[in-house]
């Protein structure tokens, strides 16, 4: 399995405008997700498997990155920034739908929303725990088959990751300031008992006045 995990775009928390809770992209971030999208599909990456987080800023990065792909994304709680909301449950399935079509919504994502309260109590060792999770399943899913897949998620669970994986801290920020739509890249054997991070927060794919953090 070859799993590019991008960050999401830049966000109107990122770019210091009022925060909200589930805040969208920018231009700029509607710009990078853009080049995001370009760049999978003008490479030989041909991936076959799209996920993203529920959050807005995720969705809306991914809608950019799967149009040029003609991939039905899969949206999953997993995939979720580490503490989930800072209050509310998200987006509901029904709003997803609407405003995000042809996405597949996993079945954790009620109409009530999919930010499960618990998520706000999430420590250092629950999003470890969740990122472990989310690797397994990953794992089951598409190791042994090869599969090329994208998956848009956030800084912060990227990072959670990326420790998981590669035994790093997430105090080294050197290694995890993910940049916003930067690509890292794991390849997993088919065993899924070996996995090598060929690249980390690379941004070589946006035009230089577009790069964020």
């Amino acid at each position: 399995m070859l799993l590019y995990l991008v960050r999401h775009g830049q966000s109107t928390n990122n770019a210091g405008h009022p925060r909200v809770v589930d805040p969208n992209l920018t231009e700029i971030g509607v710009e990078q997700a853009l080049s995001t999208g370009v760049h999978f599909q003008t490479s030989v990456v041909n991936p076959r498997y799209l996920y993203t987080s529920p959050m807005r800023r995720a969705l809306q990065t991914t809608l950019r990155v799967k149009e040029p792909l003609e991939i039905s994304p899969l949206v999953h709680p997993d995939v979720c920034e580490a503490g989930g909301l800072s209050e509310g449950r998200g987006m509901a399935r029904m709003e997803i739908e609407a405003e995000f079509p042809g996405y597949i919504l996993n079945s954790a994502i009620h109409e009530e929303g999919w930010a499960l309260p618990a998520l706000r109590e999430e420590v250092e060792a629950g999003a470890t725990l969740r990122a472990m999770r989310l690797w397994d399943m990953l794992c089951q899913r598409h190791a042994s088959k090869g599969d090329t897949v994208v998956m848009v998620s956030h800084g912060d669970f990227g990072g959670y990751l990326l420790s998981y994986l590669f035994q790093r801290h997430t105090l080294e920020e050197e290694f995890f300031s993910l940049y916003n739509c930067s690509i890292s890249l794991i390849e997993v054997s088919h065993d899924a008992r070996k996995h090598t991070l060929h690249y980390v927060n690379s941004i070589e794919h946006l035009p230089i006045e577009s790069v964020t953090r």
